[in-house]
This record gives structure tokens, C-alpha cells and sequence, in this order.
């Protein structure tokens, strides 16, 4: 299998139970004496590179000793909500773009767990835009139409960021057309990590 870059092998490892030493270093976790890996390339350092991924079954916890645990605690403000949602719904078109991949490969277990993982991030998304549309966080743009579907656009004045959400609402006028799917790609840069994203959002919503 082939990533672009960190972050979506990162992102996906979840998602099909694959992790690189680093990123089971991050979870204070390392591979068994036994453990078996799997090769995989990303895309690092301007060209494709071979690295070791292994499941998370064939790991163990790393013993540390006389060292406390701190998690870091994220304020969560609107520049914050904003970024934690940007990066939610970028990780979910991901798993959109390796679904349809996966399809086509005839991967059918990695299309399934990819389309769930797709809808769980998204009704995430939508659950998040709901409430902060409600407390006035998302001001109304106007409507896109992408193929037969009408989607609500909405900014959050003081950032940068802007989200659709699918409508029920047929409208008279629209902003346009989206002729093609939007892109998964992060064009916009953000400090938060994928997971503290998800649970930031979890925290916003709960």
C-alpha cells in the first residue's frame, strides 16, 4: 500500500491496523520479539520509501519508570473548533478516496472499513456544524449543488474556515456548481493532531 505522506498513514492506521514504529512509539506501545511487519511506502523526503508497519495485536505496552503522564489540555475556542473540524472532515474525505481505490482494486474489506470509518467521521461533523450553528459559531453562506445533492455552505467569521453540510432544503438559487468531488487534500495549516481533533469535538458536542 501506498501513502502520500505521515499523516494520512497516521490517520488511517486505526483504520486498517497498521502502524509504524513511530507512531506506536506515540501510543507508548512496541512491537513483540515475534511480531511479523508489513512493508508499505510513503511518500517522505521528495520520493516513495519503504517502511515497517505492524498490527496492533503483535505490539506491547512500553514500561517507563518515574515518569508521570500529561495529556495537554486544548482550550477549546472557535479558531480551535474550527481547525479540529477542518482536519475531521479532510481525514474523512481520505477514507472516501481509499474506499472508491479500494473498490476498484476489488479490496473489498479495506472499501467496507474505510466507508465506515468515512460515515463515522462525518456524522461527527455534522453533529459538531449543528451546535455550532445553533450557538452562532457558523454564519449561512448560501447553497452549492454537487451532482443531485444541495449542500449548505457555512463560515465561521473570525477564521478562515468555511463547511458544507448536505440540505433538505431544494433551493431556487445556488452559489454554483461543484462539478467534481472535493478534494481530501489540507490546504490550510493546522497545529492540531488528528486525534486531538476527534476528541476535541467529542468534548464540544458531549
Amino acid at each position: 500500500m501506498n501513502f502520500k505522506n505521515w499523516v494520512q498513514a497516521n490517520e488511517m492506521a486505526e483504520e486498517l491496523n497498521l502502524y509504524s514504529k513511530a507512531e506506536l512509539l506515540r501510543r507508548n506501545l512496541k512491537p513483540t520479539k515475534d511480531a511479523k511487519s508489513e512493508i508499505h511506502r510513503v511518500f517522505t523526503g521528495g520520493k516513495w520509501r519503504s517502511f515497517e508497519f505492524y498490527s496492533i495485536k503483535d505490539t506491547v505496552k512500553i514500561k517507563r519508570r518515574n515518569k508521570a503522564k500529561i495529556k495537554r489540555e486544548i482550550e477549546i475556542n472557535n479558531k480551535v473548533l474550527c481547525e479540529a473540524l477542518y482536519i475531521v472532515n479532510k481525514s474523512a474525505k481520505v477514507s472516501r478516496d481509499t474506499k472508491y481505490k479500494a473498490y476498484e482494486n476489488r479490496d473489498f474489506k479495506t472499501c467496507n472499513m474505510s466507508k465506515t470509518r468515512s460515515l463515522n467521521l462525518y456524522y461527527l461533523k455534522d453533529r459538531v456544524i449543528e451546535k455550532m450553528i445553533n450557538e452562532g459559531k457558523l454564519q449561512f453562506i448560501g447553497y452549492h449543488k454537487q451532482n443531485n445533492v444541495y449542500l449548505e455552505l457555512y463560515k465561521n467569521t473570525e477564521t478562515e474556515f468555511s463547511f458544507h453540510k448536505i440540505s433538505n432544503i431544494k433551493p431556487e438559487n445556488t452559489l454554483g456548481n461543484i462539478d467534481n468531488m472535493i478534494s481530501s487534500e489540507r490546504k490550510i495549516n493546522v497545529s492540531i493532531s488528528f486525534n486531538d481533533a476527534k476528541e476535541i469535538l467529542k468534548k464540544y458536542i458531549s
